[in-house]
């Protein structure tokens, strides 16, 4: 046992290295392919960056569809986003300052609404969850058209196909990749790890699930982080939330009619929404995220975290 212990933290710390060396190649080029599209490295977090990080949400929610596990399903979903805005943000922020561009405060106190109010239609038993996921679908889709339709008229005027974009592009997708399967490699052995270290299940279950679906956000964060590129930071955990929370969410509800009943997931959706009307109201309010602001995210984590440990909700 203590061989295999020992195996698999070696693999781990190979995994992990190879998580920072993909999340530093995904952002480089990222922001190479942001310049020479003139996107704008906002632009580009929310609408690419973002929604590719969020495949892993989208693997977990329809392989537990397919498991009839649904209330996983919503539980990553929901778990993850509470993950992005209180976790990742507040790490962020105790290691510098996240200054929010005036420009984009409007399109991001759009999203953080949207994402706030969303939950709420799911409390709402008098609208059928198949007309909320068809509601939330068409949402994402004309918010990114929205965002785009300027940026979209430009590019056909000004943009030149280049080689080296080729290039960028090839480098992202397969920076991208190793992003998310060395992800998920960690994640499983991380699990592994605890498991023969006898942790606790509904610990591992409230923390590496969500956290480790949100793994890529966090690594790509960091990279963004010490390459100075806030504006992509703050685009990737704002458009992974939306996308999590109207596209996948829609789909899965479009497709299974699911309702939610649960205390559990009702005690989820409100803290959830409470993270995210923090970080609004401090974004509206100082238009920057402090280290001040970062440990009160951070305590709301550990909050949420001792909510699901002391509740054991289930779905």
């Amino acid at each position: 046992m203590v061989v295999s212990i020992l195996i698999q933290g070696a693999l781990l710390i190979i995994f992990l290295a190879i998580l920072s060396f993909s999340s530093d190649l995904t952002v480089r080029n990222a922001e190479k392919i942001a310049r020479i599209t003139r996107l704008g490295e906002m632009m580009f977090g929310f609408l690419l960056l973002a929604v590719a990080t969020s495949l892993p949400e989208a693997v977990v929610t329809f392989s537990a569809v397919s498991e009839d596990a649904i209330g996983i399903s919503i539980g990553n979903l929901l778990g993850s986003n509470i993950v992005n805005l209180s976790l990742i943000l507040g790490l962020i922020a105790l290691f510098k300052p996240v200054v929010i561009v005036k420009k984009s405060l409007k399109n991001i106190s759009t999203i953080l609404f949207l994402t706030s109010a969303i939950p709420v239609l799911l409390l709402n038993v008098s609208f059928p969850s198949r007309l909320v996921g068809f509601f939330l679908i068409i949402t994402f889709f004309y918010f990114s058209y929205y965002l785009t339709k300027r940026r979209v008229s430009f590019l056909k005027k000004e943009f030149i196909w280049k080689a080296s974009f080729t290039r960028f592009l090839l480098l992202f997708c397969f920076g991208l990749g190793l992003v998310i399967i060395s992800s998920r490699i960690v994640v499983v052995l991380a699990s592994n790890l605890a498991t023969q270290l006898e942790i606790p299940e509904s610990f591992i279950g409230a923390t590496l699930i969500a956290l480790g679906t949100s793994l890529p956000e966090l690594s790509l964060s960091f990279s963004a982080l010490r390459r100075k590129k806030i504006s992509l930071l703050v685009g990737n955990l704002i458009g992974s939330n939306f996308a999590n929370l109207s596209l996948l969410l829609g789909l899965l509800l479009l497709l299974t009619g699911f309702s939610i009943t649960s205390f559990g997931v009702f005690s989820t959706l409100v803290i959830n929404l409470l993270i995210l009307n923090i970080v609004l109201w401090i974004f509206f309010g100082r238009e920057k995220l402090e280290r001040f602001e970062g440990l009160a995210l951070i305590l709301l984590y550990v909050f949420f975290l001792a909510s699901m440990l002391g509740i054991g909700i289930t779905i």
